[in-house]
């Protein structure tokens, strides 16, 4: 159900119970010829059809579970069949009350004939006087006072004279009935088409579950870190920015993102270790993007190709907005920070542990020494939407290919750094070592020179923000506080 409909729901069913309540006190007191049983179960009703909503979506699952024993499997289908009969059955027998006919007018008189003949003179009492109305065809038929009995109860006394009323009790009466019934039958249709409602929303719920997809989360067992604690002591730290996309429909840029980043990376007193691209995932929460989104992909199907002699379908990708729905629809985004298997949180020290990817690894954590926060400072200066340095695993030649890159890319390493690094890697010199020959340098790769069709400003702010943040020593990285306010991140917010 959509949210103002659960909101509404149970108020609803109170205002139709009490309204079935009133006139069961109603009848009671007017002494209708109508069964009290009818009247209990349409009280009833009301308050069974929110118990059958509200366990509903449990029982559904319930049966469509693989272990399901055939009495689940029906059960949901079995209740609403059983609420179904139950509510058609009230409703018909309502309506014949409500409607008028020679058997309704048979009950009455002989419900008045039982009140005279048997001296019910509180019954016939409480008629006329709840009516304001004498007799039953006329007002000298079967009224009250009676004509013989005990002076002090009036007998002999003229109802017309001594009360003042001008009408018989036969037409109120049966109106009080038909009427009574009426409104009862109302509430009875009432509650049925809550109950249509609730189908067809549990429907489209189930459906919609249906499409849903199912993500499993592998822990390796054997290890000294979990995930589970980090989670406890991030979860409250969110960060937002606006727009998805910017003019002209494009993903969003660096300069709306690192903010979001630097915020998590400031606030949560943990260190990652494990910043990319793949494990940066921003949430949309209206879901009009994705509507557009398949529609565009029922109407246009995405190209796609068997690979691997056939074993793996591959789809070309496709990217959201386009339409001024979907860009309204992703104006506000969440960006959130995956696979935190190797986080660690502010207390704990790490001397020699091989965190990261190699492509992703810190200069401190090859070199065997103390990391801390200023590797995922690191990170962050590597999300450019491609790998800067090319190494696929954790083998050594691979761990110097890497820093082979990285020298590549910011020179050799600063002397005082080779002299406390605790793995042999390096020659003195600050040559790297493999096995005795020298893995070939790569060609530098000059920030200076990126971005060359960016505005001229704005590309130096751009390169001098990488530059913060690439560089050998962590104490020489800027904060992720102090990101949060270099001049090119003012370019975004401008």
């Amino acid at each position: 159900m959509s949210s103002w409909i659960i909101a509404l729901y149970p108020v609803l069913i109170l205002a139709l119970a009490g309204v079935a309540f009133y006139e069961h006190q109603k009848s009671v007191s007017l002494s209708l010829p109508v069964s009290p049983v009818l009247t209990v179960l349409t009280i009833l009703l009301p308050l069974l059809a929110a118990l059958h909503a509200f366990f509903h979506p449990s029982l559904l699952a319930l049966s469509r579970a693989t272990a399901a024993s055939p009495i689940q499997k029906l059960l949901p289908t079995l209740l609403q069949a059983l609420q179904l009969i139950l509510t058609t059955i009230l409703a018909t027998l309502l309506a014949s009350d409500a409607i008028p006919s020679p058997v309704r007018d048979c009950l009455l008189e002989t419900r008045w004939k039982g009140f005279w003949t048997g001296h019910d003179a509180d019954s016939i009492r409480r008629v006329q006087d709840a009516l304001n109305c004498c007799g039953f065809n006329s007002m000298k038929d079967r009224a009250w006072p009676f004509p013989h009995g005990a002076p002090e109860d009036g007998a002999g006394e003229n109802c017309a004279e001594k009360f003042g009323r001008t009408v018989a009790c036969r037409e109120p009466w049966k109106r009080a009935m038909q009427g009574g019934a009426g409104l009862d039958g109302a509430v009875v249709v009432a509650v049925g088409l809550l109950q249509v409602l609730s189908w067809v929303m549990g429907r489209r719920w189930a459906k919609g579950r249906s499409r849903d997809y199912l993500t499993l989360k592998l822990y390796r067992h054997g290890i000294t870190r979990s995930e589970i604690p980090i989670f406890r002591q991030i979860r409250h730290h969110t960060a937002k920015r606006d727009p998805l996309f910017a003019a002209g429909h494009t993903p969003p840029g660096e300069e709306k993102l690192f903010p979001v980043l630097c915020y998590i990376i400031h606030t949560a007193d943990i260190r990652v270790a494990y910043i990319k691209e793949e494990n940066i995932l921003t949430g949309i929460p209206d879901k009009r993007a994705f509507e557009a989104f398949f529609r565009a992909e029922l109407e246009t199907p995405s190209a796609r190709k068997l690979v691997g002699k056939g074993s793996v379908l591959v789809y070309q990708s496709r990217t959201f907005g386009g339409t001024a729905t979907a860009d309204e629809a992703v104006a506000w985004y969440s960006a959130v920070l995956g696979d935190l298997l190797g986080a660690a949180d502010g207390n704990d020290v790490n001397e020699a542990d091989l965190a990261q990817p190699v492509c992703y690894r810190a200069p401190e954590v090859n070199f065997g020494m103390a990391w801390s926060y200023p590797v995922d400072v690191w990170n962050l200066g590597l999300v450019e939407g491609h790998n800067l340095f090319e190494v696929s695993d954790n083998k050594d030649k691979e761990i110097q290919r890497h820093l082979a890159e990285v020298v590549g890319m910011l020179g050799p390493p600063p002397r005082d750094r080779v002299q406390r690094i605790k793995r042999d890697v390096f020659l003195k010199d600050g040559e790297e070592r493999n096995g005795g020959f020298l893995i070939l340098k790569p060609d530098r790769l000059n920030l200076d020179k990126a971005g060359k069709r960016l505005d001229e400003d704005y590309r130096v702010k751009f390169v001098a923000f990488l530059k913060s943040m690439q560089q050998w020593r962590p104490e020489d990285r800027k904060t992720a506080r102090e990101l949060l306010s270099d001049p090119w991140l003012a370019l975004g917010d401008a």
